[in-house]
This record gives structure tokens, C-alpha cells and sequence, in this order.
């Protein structure tokens, strides 16, 4: 699972859909605010940056090609170190399960993004499960499935 430095830094990103109609599982796409609001705590501020704009990349673009380190500097990102935290943070994004790099200059990014898992709710503040629980319900509601919540979360 090692992500390899591209030579050029020109990443060439496609979206990639795991969801699947014969599933109950709710997903929420890479725009929603429960991307942002539920996830940075994991993921990192700049994990949830560079996914939220592969989502504006995808409505203009199918498969875009970015320059990692002017995305970086969009992003606030600067110094010397600036393609080590860049690689560090799709690391990151891979290890977790939301893109995959099949090649050094290709990125699968999943445009659908889970719910938090139990192990990160449990590890989350009150608020944060406050949050996670209304837009759940939210999307459960918006995607017509039945709103089943972990009472265990509460």
C-alpha cells in the first residue's frame, strides 16, 4: 500500500463509485458537509481539503490532472517540505480507504465516502457524535432508508 512519488508531480485523479443499490449502507458524497464536519479529526484538514476538491475537479472534469505542489500552495501549503506533506497526506487518504494508487501518476479517488466507524465515534467528542447522528439521519432520510442509529453512540 506504499504511495509512490510521482515523477513529475502531475497526478491524474479518477472517480471511483462503491456504492451499490442492493446495499442499505448510506454514503455521502465527496461535497457533503458530513465530509468535512465528521471526518477532519481523522483524516486531517488537508486530507478533507484535497478530497473536497477532487469533487469540483470531477463536475468540470472527468478524469483531472492536478500539479501536486500547486495544489499544495491553494491548499496554504508552502515551505520545502510542502510535496512531503502532500505525500503524506494521500498516504494517509490510501491507508484509510479513499483513494487507491494504482500507478505513481494515477489517483483512484472514491467519491463516496462512508459513515465514521464505531472505533472513531467512540473516540470522538459528544458534539462530534451529535453531529454525526443528525446527518446520518439526515441522508438516511434523503436516500429513503430506514434511519437506524447506535444507540450506543448517544
Amino acid at each position: 500500500m506504499t504511495a509512490a512519488k510521482s515523477s513529475s508531480g502531475l497526478l491524474t485523479l479518477r472517480p471511483i463509485s462503491r456504492t451499490s443499490a442492493s446495499t442499505d449502507a448510506v454514503w455521502f458524497p465527496l461535497d457533503h458537509p458530513y465530509v468535512e464536519r465528521c471526518w477532519t479529526s481523522v483524516v486531517g484538514p488537508t486530507g478533507v481539503a484535497l478530497l473536497r476538491r477532487a469533487a469540483v475537479l470531477f463536475a468540470t472534469s472527468g478524469e483531472p490532472t492536478i500539479d501536486l505542489l500547486e495544489v499544495a500552495r491553494d491548499l496554504g501549503i508552502t515551505g520545502s517540505d510542502s510535496s512531503r506533506r502532500m505525500q503524506r497526506t494521500l498516504l494517509r487518504l490510501q491507508r484509510l480507504g479513499f483513494i487507491d494508487r494504482p500507478t505513481a501518476d494515477e489517483v483512484d479517488v472514491y467519491v463516496d465516502v462512508p459513515p465514521l466507524p464505531t472505533r472513531e465515534l467512540r473516540r470522538s467528542t459528544a458534539a462530534l457524535r451529535a453531529v454525526h447522528t443528525n446527518l446520518l439521519r439526515e441522508r438516511r432520510t434523503e436516500a429513503g432508508r430506514p434511519v437506524i442509529l447506535d444507540r450506543s453512540m448517544r
